[in-house]
């Protein structure tokens, strides 16, 4: 039982690594080459394609496997085929993009082998969808698995869906479902709130943005609008090369003018090239020190997490706590989140404390993004008419709840192998319980 075993429908010669669970060994549908709906380019080395963000390029099928998985370094749990596997068995099915409950829908579970089928029936297994990295599953996803669950009646215990989107499902769904946060955290563990000391007129706030996202793009030319880009620490470029495009794509035509001039600012990048690098796992302690408070952008706003299939749209609510979260809590940092409905009310419920006591954060009960940006940009208003002596006073009456914060950040971090160590936990957990 020490030993967990990770079973696998199919080993790929060509490859020479595992085929995904849940899809032909040959990568093959109805007749044609597919890229697999779990992993798609992500399967590949795609870092040797020059077209790897082409997630629908069959060229990638000529690249050798990536032969990286979640938990794959883990020694103690073994990688093995289903027809060497004597005894219990996990059956993983890992997930690396988004709608892979969509894009399945017309499949279902229906590439899994009948061994695997009647030995999770039988409690000689459990299948486990593990996509912990990411928030983007919600509801509408919840009730496709509910019903291919329905299809081979399989009990609750027996199938587990370990993901980063802290929405939980109803409790009458016949899954098991692990909310869980990867990403505390990396970096370096700091014991000591740090100091806040401005050097300049970029004072107020930290605001990094990666990926071009709609909320980020809006903030950005808000942010312009109100005259107060340069009052802060800010990166952003725009993959569409056209600021100006993107808020006409997002009728708010009225930003069109601030677009343009941050188009004229493009790229702004602090310390790396964004296009290329993800600086996740690395922070600079400069400019949270230099800076009032951070203005985190989380990865998802329920105003834009959209599940497409075959034309429908469904939009959705996931909570789902990135490293931009944890960052400004980790060193000890003021924040003001843009993110889904109810994040700071997580954080709360939690154990965590925020700072409705020197400004309002109503913007956390707000659904639209709009709405949403409106609250916050009244908040930095005003805090950009404070003086510097102020704004250090401020930071000195915030201490305790920074100190708080800090520490119960650490506390949890104790545990905190690596970033799959989370996920590893739950992992073990359902082996136990299926040896027990």
């Amino acid at each position: 039982m020490n030993t967990i075993i990770f079973a696998f429908d199919n080993w790929s010669d060509d490859y020479d690594w595992w085929v995904p669970n849940n899809w032909p060994a040959d990568f093959c549908i109805d007749g044609k080459l597919s890229l697999p709906i779990s992993h798609d380019r992500k399967y590949f080395m795609q870092q040797l394609n020059t077209l790897d963000h082409d997630h629908g390029n069959l060229e990638n099928l000529k690249l050798p496997a990536n032969k990286s998985e979640r938990l794959h370094n883990y020694k103690n749990i073994k990688f093995c085929n289903i027809n060497n596997v004597n005894g219990k068995y996990i059956f993983p099915i890992f997930i690396r993009t988004r709608n892979y409950f969509f894009k399945m829908q017309q499949h279902g579970l229906k590439f899994i082998s009948s061994t695997v089928i009647n030995d999770v029936a039988a409690d000689r297994a459990r299948i486990v969808f593990i996509h912990p990295l990411e928030g983007s599953c919600g509801r509408p996803d919840w009730d496709i698995l509910q019903r291919w669950i329905e299809t081979y009646q399989f009990k609750k215990n027996q199938v587990h869906f370990i993901h980063g989107n802290f929405d939980i499902p109803p409790e009458s769904t016949n899954f098991s479902y692990h909310p869980v946060s990867s990403f505390q955290a990396n970096w370096q563990k700091y014991t000591n709130i740090i100091d806040y000391t401005p050097i300049s007129n970029a004072k107020l706030f930290l605001c990094y943005n990666r990926a071009t996202r709609k909320h980020r793009t809006l903030l950005v030319c808000e942010l312009q609008r109100h005259l107060l880009l340069n009052k802060g620490i800010i990166s952003y470029h725009s993959s569409s090369n056209s600021t100006r495009l993107l808020v006409q794509q997002y009728n708010r035509e009225d930003l069109y003018n601030a677009a343009g001039i941050i188009d004229n600012l493009l790229p702004m990048y602090l310390e790396y090239d964004l296009s290329v690098i993800n600086p996740a796992f690395s922070l600079t302690e400069d400019h949270h020190r230099h800076t009032f408070l951070s203005l985190v952008t989380e990865t998802i706003t329920e105003d834009e997490v959209v599940s497409s299939f075959n034309s429908m749209q469904i939009k959705f609510s996931p909570l789902f706590f990135s490293e931009k979260t944890w960052k400004p809590i980790s060193i000890g940092q003021p924040f003001i989140i843009i993110a889904s409905k109810g994040h700071l009310k997580h954080l709360r419920n939690i154990g965590y404390r925020t700072f409705d006591h020197w400004w309002s954060e109503e913007y956390d009960n707000v659904d639209e993004i709009n709405t949403k940006l409106d609250l916050i940009l009244q908040e930095l208003t005003k805090l950009s008419k404070l003086t510097d002596t102020e704004l250090i006073n401020l930071r000195k009456e915030m201490e305790p709840i920074l100190t708080h914060n800090q520490r119960l950040f650490n506390d949890y971090q104790k545990s905190f192998i690596d970033q799959m160590a989370p996920t590893y936990e739950i992992v073990n957990d359902i082996w136990q319980e299926l040896n027990s």
